[in-house]
């Protein structure tokens, strides 16, 4: 079938028609008559320019999940590439700044204004990022932007524009970007590395946002100001609003906000032009945090949009070719056991563009490896791709634009507003959905097999090329650089031919223009369903089928989501009769190596993506299932490919080997990971004797392992679906269901079934600690968790369990990082049971110093009990409508109704609507939450893990100090609706006490 000129618009239309969007519009862009290099019709949306330069968009999204929502962004054209080395992470520091007050907002205004919204969280649903060439502030608007949207502009203008630059608010953060720094800071063969590809005088490598710990001690209130005035200044600004906002007096209050502010009397600076490296350069470089070895061909140039009808077609083309080589290169390390992994990728850096072929082998093999790769490579480039191999891939791009219309309407604000900011920053709109699909089937239609095979001549052959070996430290390559060098330079005397397209630009609709299903089933014997119950509370239908399954199904009328099929089983790995974590994981992988009916790697993943189609094995100890996501269209052909897991999959003699050497190699790696040693350790603590989910695998126990025991294992767990209960959710009517459900899910075999079977871990009964001396970074990183065994599943404790969580981590947050700042990142967190483990935690964890943990952990202590000390009747509302909003979003998804409703009837629950989980959570007092804050205090265990670089012991004047403090929670430490918190002095010398003026800070990403 040919998707030519006229076919596009036609597609266009019916999908229009499809999604309910208007199909006039999409139409009316017809890419054929269009210049190749304009600009492509961008989304509607209103944009301007404010008189002192600040430019503006307001883009009204308002459909299913965005309705009554908005989120702001504001962009300064300032980034870290603008500084001097003496000024190394002002931007960045200055961005922190804005967190700590404004000229017209202090953070209890801020605080005030957030938890107005029923936001609860200190940090939550505002951050700020900052780039090598721009700083982005952003707040997101949980619900009714008509009135909140004003404050919200304001609080985002006054933070980038006019934040607090005082002697009190920059040395409070400083201490918080000098422990953010001990996070950020990279390896010295990582630099290396990106010093090679880059050069060591490129800007991106000598202007890390963070800055350096030198400028960061040094950075005064004068140099910051100086910064300021000059970089963050209205012509360098853009302010982006999309939501569920009224247009017109959108942008009315943007330009009242806005509007105020005056550009300084300095000319602006132009915008910063980001040198493309030129040149070539090898090295191999021994890096003590790799365990593998590897090699590393790297192109670097500029990179280019997709705005114009060229620039797509470039892109699209490079695209296609980088497809096709990735599906030669997974074929070809799937064939060899020594190439662990192998592929080609893109990605973007800032302004440039990197093409990295990479290649991960077993020791002594590299050179080998490299070659035999290069020989793949050499071939394409050579001989050119097949038109059949092209085929597919403009096939399975087309289907993307298809899924990418089908979703528009759904897109959420925060995406919309992302690539607002992406587009706008190098002066160019978004493109509207609907123009950008025509246009990319437009182009898939004009490209043939001579531009696909260019494209990858080009990406070979063109830019800065970088060739790196990775070694363990402490370890050389199998052959001297010199040598590769050689074999990359036999690359180039390849004469590139490129092979031309058979049957001129005309390209099939699936793999190899084959009419033949490969997943036809013959004529099935058909199940039965012997019972239908409708839940109508829930709008739930249950179908119990002959075969001794049941079927969960909830129906939505939005088109555009997905039809989700989840297989649930409880036993899992506990059902066999042996089993440890290196067989069961060993054995996943083979299973979904083995492939279907000869299908496998790239052949199996192609035929799934062409038809919209995905599939997971999931397999843990107490449980596993088949997840399968499709389209309403691909209905039967999912059912078929879930029917065929549960009756076909072979395990073929040469997948196992390869698949068990590999995981051989990969366990010896990562048990030398020490994160890794370290996490299994707190693992090994907190989850007695437990079997399934270790982070460090032993490879020995790969010996005894056979392929009939993972035979038996297929059989035992998959073969059978007695016990089992297949979720399914979707775009989808009952009556138009159930024919498959009887055809393929009634049919297969019941067996003797799925049952819940006791795992072998036992929680924590006691405290206990773990320090691993063996960091090799400046830092600790630290978790405490307070294990809540037995909880059991009743909805209210989640909710009280949750709600404390939320104080806890605003507690710790405020005390911690922003009046001591102790850490960059501090964080508390809970996990609530889910049937079959009935085990709920508060984690609390951070990175920090070494020598200041022990004050962290100390306030930390105090803090779990005093978090919740002084909390009072508008906190609690605070609390209590964010978590009813978190339900309402939760059930927007079908498939999360269905879930719950598994859950919480096989654990002996009644299932509860929506009226009655919000009708909980309005019963909530400040006494329940005071009452589970001591029993985490008193009486659950506490299992502690530091992982640690050296140990650094506390001096005993030191330790006596930090036990014999009198601490007493602030009122600024909970969420409230609080304008004037009183004042506190210092109860203790060195220890700081929450001011008024202390601001709300956030989370740089």
């Amino acid at each position: 079938m040919r998707i030519g000129r006229l076919s596009a618009s036609v597609v266009l239309m019916t999908l229009a028609a499809i999604c309910g969007l208007n199909a006039p519009v999409r139409a009316a862009f017809e890419p054929a008559e269009f210049p190749p290099d304009d600009s492509l019709p961008s989304r509607k949306a209103t944009t301007g320019v404010l008189g002192n330069g600040i430019k503006y968009v307001v883009d009204r999204n308002h459909r299913h999940e965005n309705k009554n929502r908005a989120a702001v962004f504001v962009v300064v054209d300032v980034g870290s590439v603008y500084e001097s080395d003496s000024e190394a992470g002002y931007t960045h520091f200055i961005e922190h700044l804005g967190f700590r007050g404004s000229a017209r907002h202090e953070p209890g205004d801020v605080r005030a204004f957030m938890a107005s919204m029923g936001v609860a969280g200190l940090f939550h649903a505002q951050n700020a990022v900052t780039a090598q060439e721009r700083t982005q502030y952003f707040l997101t608007i949980p619900e009714n932007p008509k009135r909140n949207l004003d404050k919200a502009l304001d609080v985002l203008a006054a933070r980038a524009l006019e934040p607090t630059i005082t002697a009190e608010a920059v040395e409070a953060e400083r201490s918080v970007i000098l422990a953010e720094e001990l996070t950020r800071r990279v390896s010295q063969s990582s630099r290396r590395r990106f010093g090679m590809l880059l050069g060591e005088g490129h800007p991106y490598l000598n202007h890390v946002t963070v800055g350096s710990r030198e400028t960061i001690k040094g950075a005064s209130v004068e140099a910051l100001s100086e910064f300021h005035a000059n970089w963050f200044r209205p012509d360098r600004t853009m302010v982006i609003v999309v939501g569920d906002v009224n247009v017109k007096k959108a942008v009315r209050a943007v330009r009242a906000v806005f509007g105020r502010y005056r550009n300084p009397e300095i000319d602006n600076p132009p915008r910063h032009q980001t040198p493309v490296p030129e040149g070539y350069r090898a090295a191999v470089v021994a890096d003590e945090k790799a365990k593998i070895r590897s090699v590393q061909l790297s192109m670097v140039t500029r990179h280019s949009g997709a705005d114009t009808l060229n620039e797509l077609k470039n892109l699209t083309s490079a695209g296609l070719a980088g497809k096709i080589l990735n599906d030669r290169l997974r074929t070809y390390a799937e064939q060899t056991s020594d190439v662990l992994a192998t592929r080609f990728s893109r990605q973007r850096l800032a302004a440039l563009a990197v093409s990295t072929l990479s290649i991960s082998v077993e020791d002594g093999v590299e050179l080998r490896a490299f070659r035999d790769v290069l020989d793949v490579v050499a071939g394409l480039l050579e001989t050119g791709f097949t038109a059949a191999e092209v085929n597919v891939a403009k096939t399975l791009a087309s289907q993307r634009l298809r899924t990418r219309l089908e979703r528009a309407d759904r897109m959420s604000s925060n995406r919309v507003g992302r690539a607002w900011v992406d587009a706008l920053s190098v002066d160019q709109p978004v493109t509207e959905t609907a123009a950008g699909v025509a246009a990319g089937l437009f182009v898939l239609d004009e490209l043939d097999v001579h531009a696909v095979n260019q494209s990858l001549i080009n990406q070979f052959g063109n830019g800065r090329r970088v060739l790196l070996v990775t070694v363990p430290e402490g370890e050389t390559s199998a052959a001297p650089i010199e040598e590769f060098e050689e074999t990359l330079a036999n690359l180039d005397d390849v004469s590139p031919l490129g092979r031309g397209l058979d049957g001129g630009t005309e390209f099939a609709a699936s793999a190899g223009a084959s009419t033949t299903d490969p997943f036809h089933i013959d004529p099935l014997a058909p199940g039965t369903i012997v019972e239908e119950i409708v839940h109508k509370t829930l709008g739930i239908r249950e179908w119990r089928l002959g075969n001794g399954a049941t079927v969960l199904f909830k129906s939505t009328s939005t088109r555009s989501t997905r039809v989700r099929i989840r297989g649930f089983a409880p036993g899992g790995a506990a059902s066999l009769t042996d089993y440890n974590e290196e067989w069961v994981a060993a054995g996943r992988e083979v299973l979904l190596a083995s492939g279907l009916r000869g299908y496998r790697g790239p052949k199996l993943a192609n035929l799934f993506n062409l038809h919209r189609t995905s599939m997971r094995i999931d397999l843990h100890e107490l449980g596993h299932g088949v997840m399968v996501s499709t389209v309403p269209e691909e209905l039967d052909f999912a059912m078929s490919a879930l029917h065929l897991v549960h009756t076909e999959v072979v395990t073929d003699p040469a997948i196992y080997t390869s698949v068990v050497s590999k995981l051989r190699t990969r366990f010896e790696a990562t048990g030398e990971v020490p994160a890794l040693r370290h996490r299994q350790a707190v693992f090994d603590l907190l989850w007695l004797n437990s079997v399934v989910g270790k982070a460090v695998l032993d490879p020995e126990a790969l010996d005894t392992l056979t392929p009939g025991w993972v035979e038996s294992m297929y059989q035992t767990l998959f073969t059978n679906v007695r016990g089992v209960t297949f979720l399914i959710s979707g775009p989808v009517k009952a009556r138009v269901l159930k024919p498959y459900v009887i055809k393929y899910l009634a049919s297969l075999a019941g067996g003797e079934g799925h049952g819940l079977i006791g795992g072998s871990g036992t929680l924590a009964e006691k405290n206990g600690s773990v320090r691993t001396d063996l960091n090799p970074e400046d830092r600790s990183e630290v978790v405490r968790i307070y294990v809540n065994a037995n909880a059991g599943y009743d909805y209210r404790s989640s909710v009280v369990r949750q709600m404390y969580a939320i104080l806890l981590q605003n507690a710790l947050q405020q005390t911690i990082r922003v009046d001591r700042g102790l850490v960059y990142t501090i964080g508390a967190s809970e996990s609530s049971p889910m049937f079959p483990v009935p085990h709920g935690f508060v984690n609390v964890q951070f990175v920090a110093e070494p020598e200041n943990v022990a004050e962290i952990d100390a306030l930390v202590k105090v803090s779990i009990l005093g978090a919740v000390e002084n909390v009072d009747g508008e906190q609690m509302e605070v609390l209590r409508r964010q978590r009813k909003r978190s339900i309402e979003t939760y059930y927007e998804n079908p498939g999360n109704v269905l879930l719950v409703f598994y859950r919480e009837r096989t654990a002996g629950q009644p299932p509860l609507s929506i009226k009655a989980r919000k009708k909980i959570v309005d019963g909530i007092t400040a006494a329940d939450l005071q009452a589970f804050a001591k029993r985490v205090a008193t009486d659950m265990p506490l299992v502690e893990g530091e992982f640690a670089p050296v140990i650094q012991p506390l001096s005993p004047v030191r330790r006596a100090h930090i036990q014999n403090r009198r601490w007493r929670p602030p009122p600024c430490l909970s969420p409230g609706l609080r304008r004037s918190p009183v004042r506190l002095r210092r109860a203790t010398p060195g220890f700081a006490w929450c001011h008024p003026e202390t601001p709300a800070t956030k989370t740089v990403l």
